[in-house]
């Protein structure tokens, strides 16, 4: 910075330089820019501030005291660390004429290290991580080669930098192993910032590649409370992941929480990828609570602070998502959209058309294509990318792949292949394992309890409409309706079932004489066979036309016996028949033979209630018994039952 005539001109202090020097290589960027100026101009180290100011994200400041002086810096320190700061916010003109000056510097010292690193920098930002690669391992021979105090952090930086583009180029684990190389390093040069930063870094990426998906949030929450205040970028970094990991666990409002945590900061910091990361997540957790529309503006709102030319992979990405949706709100609702237009812009764009290729596989998985966007697939080879191989298994609906998302809580990309948005409320019966899946408009959780047998049973009455209790006990319990009896049940149904999905929602409610289910709640199966369960439709909705799980079992029709009953006996004692029998009678016309445990198990009775009905279902000669004590089986009587 330009001094004033007449002012006393500070004494050179190689003490105070050297203190300094050791204070930027141990990341104390807080106490250097604390620093007055004088100290530094004393110490001949200004260019430590500007490099402090930029690592701090003042880059105005550091553009105000660097401009005077990077023409006369032979060291190319000032020029390297402005170069940094105007490629992050994207000013890259401005960074490619510090560069430039770079390149007409004398090679001494750590200019050969600055030049590389620089535009390896500028490549990774712009999508280029093969000559990012390749310019990092030339920063990392220069530095090798340097006799420089700045040597340990400038090591630092170009092995952080060839990890990071690594890992993009699909070399998953030897990026990895590089980056832990990177954090050996700063914690050589006792560079904790760094140290910190590398961490969150590698947090990030076994987060992204799905590397101890059970432990990854509680690491990211603890990561994010240890970090250090005043490193906003990687903040903002574990915040967007946060809200990442929710959004596939089917948080969304806790994934909101993160994302309205980090707008501030992503959006003071004019930093475009993040807030075009911060935009693809909002528009995601829009797509995946039924609001196309919302969804694409904020694609829309994502492209904005883009670059046409510098951020086009970036750019073709968001436009993919954005054609996937625009298609989609036209089919649901007829509108034309300008999607001719924009495919027409993707087709024409052949410097991404390997892209492109790649991307329209992807969003023809109608579970959310923002999940992908976020990654490079198609790179790296199998075991590498776990969370990209497990993409690839829901792309081709492998066997098991529902209950491996199931497992992993995967519930994001789980609910929308069972034809469910995030903005419902909606119950899933017959999960593996006997849970029940409960989506609560942008919280999905999973009941351990289930909701097996009579329970599950009532669900799907109700939500086909309300009942009275007498129908519910009659239908569902099979006995004849008694208040004094069965109210107290009905009760008591009624509480387990609240307690078993949980949330603020009552679900299921007592009024007056009837049993009614919340409006809009959706109800459906695990899967086609867990339709069986009711013998009825695979899904049901309250309020729809549909005929009513339950109710749509079909009359039976008795074929001929050995014992030849008359059709009008055979009629007169199947009218005698409860409900529960004639789900008996539909088991035994497809498994051949039931017991009495397996109706224990079944509906929830007891050892007693079980053995009554198929005892009167053997009475009225529908069924024979075969075997004794408690090997007896049960089959039907004759050639069976037509369903």
């Amino acid at each position: 910075m330009a001094k004033r005539k007449n002012q006393p001109q500070p004494k050179f202090d190689p003490e105070r330089q050297a203190a300094l020097s050791d204070l930027f290589i141990r990341g104390e960027t807080s106490r250097l820019v604390a620093t007055p100026l004088t100290e530094f101009e004393a110490a001949g180290s200004l260019e430590i501030l500007v490099g402090s100011l930029v690592l701090s994200g003042d880059l105005e400041r550091a553009l105000a005291i660097g401009v005077p002086l990077e023409e006369r810096d032979a060291s190319g320190m000032i020029p390297f660390y402005l170069s940094l700061g105007l490629t992050r916010s994207g000013r890259y003109q401005e960074a490619e004429e510090r560069m430039a000056r770079l390149d007409h510097l004398r090679p001494e010292g750590l200019v050969g290290f600055y030049r590389e690193q620089a535009r390896g920098f500028y490549g990774f930002v712009l999508g280029d991580p093969t000559e990012s690669a390749h310019r990092a391992r030339s920063a990392l021979a220069a530095a090798e080669a340097a006799a420089h105090p700045l040597r340990p952090l400038a090591r630092t930086l170009s092995l952080d930098l060839l990890g990071h583009s690594l890992v993009q180029v699909g070399q998953m684990r030897s990026g990895i192993k590089t980056l832990k190389l990177a954090r050996e390093a700063a914690g050589y040069a006792r560079h904790e910032n760094f140290q910190h930063a590398i961490s969150v870094s590698l947090l990030k990426y076994e987060a992204l590649f799905g590397l101890e998906h059970s432990r990854i949030v509680a690491r990211l929450y603890r990561a994010l409370i240890e970090l250090k205040p005043n490193d906003s970028y990687s903040r903002s970094e574990l915040r967007l992941e946060l809200s990442r990991q929710q959004i596939l666990r089917g948080q969304l409002r806790e994934a909101r929480r993160h994302l309205e945590d980090a707008a501030a900061e992503i959006l003071g910091s004019r930093n475009r990828h993040q807030t075009a990361s911060l935009h693809l997540r909002i528009a995601w957790m829009a797509r995946l609570e039924g609001r196309e529309s919302d969804a694409i503006l904020g694609l829309q709102s994502a492209e904005m602070g883009l670059e046409s030319e510098n951020d086009r992979e970036l750019r073709t990405k968001l436009r993919l998502f954005r054609l996937e949706l625009m298609q989609s709100v036209e089919r649901a609702t007829g509108h034309r959209q300008k999607t001719v237009e924009l495919q027409a812009a993707l087709d024409s764009d052949r410097a991404t058309e390997k892209l492109v290729g790649i991307e329209k596989r992807m969003v023809q998985r109608k579970f959310g294509p923002a999940v992908v966007i976020e990654k490079r697939t198609g790179l790296g080879s199998e075991g590498e990318d776990p969370f990209g191989d497990l993409m690839d298994r829901v792309h081709s609906r492998a066997v098991g792949v529902e209950d491996e998302l199931l497992s992993r809580r995967y519930f994001g990309l789980l609910v929308p292949m069972l034809g469910l948005n995030l903005g419902q409320t909606a119950i899933v019966l017959g999960a593996p394992r006997g849970a029940v899946l409960v989506v609560d408009r942008g919280e999905t959780r999973l009941s351990e309890v289930g909701l097996r047998g009579l329970l599950g049973k009532l669900i799907v009455r109700l939500a086909d409409g309300s009942c009275t209790r007498q129908e519910a006990i009659e239908m569902i319990w099979g006995y004849r309706y008694e208040a004094e009896r069965h109210d107290r049940l009905l009760a008591v149904a009624v509480s387990r079932i609240r307690k078993a999905l949980g949330g603020l929602n009552s679900w299921v409610e007592l009024h007056g004489d009837r049993l009614v289910m919340q409006d809009q709640v959706v109800v459906r199966f695990w899967s086609d066979s867990f339709s069986a369960w009711t013998t009825g439709t695979p899904w049901t909705q309250k309020g729809s036309n549909k005929p009513p799980g339950l109710v749509a079992i079909r009359p039976v029709a008795l074929r001929a016996a050995p014992y030849q009953q008359t059709d009008e006996v055979s009629n007169a004692n199947f009218r005698r028949l409860r409900i529960r029998q004639l789900q008996v009678l539909e088991d035994l016309a497809t498994r051949g033979d039931v017991g009495v445990q397996d109706l224990v198990e079944r509906f929830g009775i007891s050892r007693a209630s079980a053995l009554r009905d198929l005892n009167e279902l053997v009475d009225l000669r529908f069924v024979i018994r075969v075997g004794e004590t408690r090997a007896t089986r049960y089959m039907l009587g004759g050639e069976g039952i037509e369903r």
